[in-house]
């Protein structure tokens, strides 16, 4: 059976998720802005459903701001925001069509499942709700997966090197085979050129005619030939809207290939060479990649938020809160979240559930850091020594944040 998995789980602590080689071999094309979106909504996931069997994710509008930010040639963020609703929109209109796909054409039998059940965007945050008949999928994931660091991916700025940077990572292990001391951190392997410039997006997937091509399973070399002089065909009389880009070698190697292999050198933690392999008439056909593993990634650093970032984040935050608390109190609770809206809505919905509470700035501080799921089991509250809490105001309510945490211990 072949299994097209779009597939991902996080460790939240490294930074990291796992991605499904089937889908960094799928044969599709996506703005960077989806690509990007696509990322952190499945990095995310995990985290929320093991703190509250969440299917669901949601990024504010200033998180946007930051995480998807352009760079200057110095790295530094350049925030840029005023076209974020159109960008939204268009990279929703290519998320909502992702679909996991499982098919077997010896059994005559096929499975779809989109991945997204639900994407909302109100000026204020952007919320996605997963298909929850995937679960399996997206959650865990034990096999034939790529590890990607998420602030690695966010920094590119080009979609054909996010997508060729996937697939060179998915070829950079060793079998189980290979004995550890035989283990190098270098690799290197061939890729058809076709095969990869339908795999980066060059090269259209999405014709009819195609689609019934590569859904046959194990597609060949043959078939992306076919496949080739289909759009090839399609094309002709054409002077706009070719479905064949940088068709020599020439355009490729020029707009594609080294841009990308520039910036995958430049941003990640591998280098890559290649040498070219050609055919008849000394037309290239594939390339031999050369790939050293050996480089740290550092994390993305996202500068301290700006007064006017924090003045959104806070209105974003009495939007949900079921009472009027003072400025002061709501900038604790956003420091004791680290401005994760989701924690703090779990907060809110825990803080519903007890009733009752006396010191709501108090509970929703302690719920927050002590990652609380269930009001019916509380956890154990605990004394940080030698912890500066700055204002006697923030003081007061963590310590009755112990009062209300002894009291949930009565609630059933």
């Amino acid at each position: 059976m072949e299994n097209r998995i779009a597939a991902t789980t996080y460790d939240a602590d490294l930074g990291t998720y796992r991605k499904s080689n089937y889908l960094i071999k799928a044969k599709y094309k996506m703005s960077l802005t989806s690509e990007k979106l696509f990322a952190i909504s499945l990095s995310r996931l995990r985290e929320n459903f093991e703190n509250g069997g969440k299917m669901s994710v949601t990024i504010t509008k200033s998180e946007l701001r930051k995480l998807l930010a352009k760079h200057d040639k110095d790295g530094n963020s350049v925030i840029d925001d005023g076209n974020i609703y159109r960008q939204l929109l268009e990279a929703a209109n290519s998320l909502h069509l992702l679909a996991i796909y499982i098919q077997n054409d010896s059994k005559k039998h096929f499975h779809i499942e989109n991945i997204y059940h639900t994407i909302n965007y109100n000026d204020s945050d952007l919320y996605f709700e997963f298909n929850p008949n995937i679960r399996n999928y997206v959650i865990e994931l034990k096999d034939n997966f790529t590890v990607l660091n998420l602030p690695t991916m966010l920094r590119f700025t080009r979609n054909y090197s996010y997508r060729l940077y996937e697939i060179l990572k998915s070829k950079c292990y060793y079998p189980k085979y290979v004995p550890i001391e035989q283990r190098t951190d270098k690799f290197q392997f061939r890729l058809d050129l076709l095969e990869l410039k339908f795999t980066i997006g060059v090269l259209d997937a999405k014709d009819e005619k195609v689609i019934k091509l590569f859904n046959s399973e194990n597609p060949t070399m043959d078939t992306y030939k076919k496949a080739y002089d289909i759009l090839k065909k399609g094309d002709e009389g054409k002077t706009k809207d070719r479905k064949v880009k940088y068709d020599t070698w020439k355009d490729f190697k020029t707009r594609v290939l080294d841009p990308s292999v520039e910036e995958i050198n430049e941003k990640t933690d591998i280098h890559v060479e290649y040498v070219l392999g050609k055919g008849a008439r000394g037309r290239v056909v594939d390339i031999e990649f050369h790939v050293d593993l050996f480089k740290d990634v550092p994390a993305l650093e996202l500068k301290k938020k700006t007064t006017e970032e924090i003045e959104d984040f806070l209105d974003d935050m009495r939007m949900i809160m079921p009472l009027v608390l003072k400025t002061k109190d709501l900038k604790t609770i956003a420091e004791a979240s680290d401005y994760n809206i989701d924690k703090i809505r779990n907060a809110i919905q825990l803080y519903q559930n007890a009733g009752n509470i006396e010191n709501v700035v108090g509970f929703l501080i302690s719920a927050i850091k002590e990652n609380y799921t269930n009001i019916s089991k509380p956890k154990k509250w605990e004394v940080f020594e030698k912890q500066d809490y700055g204002d006697m105001d923030e003081f007061e309510n963590l310590i009755l944040a112990n009062n209300v945490q002894m009291k949930l211990a009565d609630i059933e």
